[in-house]
């Protein structure tokens, strides 16, 4: 999984109580997930920096 050529992917990351945004030129070099209980699913996603990301808090 790769963001377009030319393009920067961006994750916008629910923490407590707002969004935090992460945007930069990522390749994703890892995605585990899981079931636990009654429907809940957890994710594991690992990214490899190609450049210089930002941060945003929101």
């Amino acid at each position: 999984m790769v963001a377009q050529k030319g393009k920067d992917l961006l994750l916008k990351i629910f923490e407590g109580t707002a969004y935090e945004t992460v945007a930069g030129p990522f390749q994703a070099s890892a995605l585990e997930y899981s079931g636990q209980y009654n429907g809940e699913v957890m994710f594991e996603l690992a990214l490899e920096s190609a450049g210089v990301i930002s941060f945003e808090a929101l």
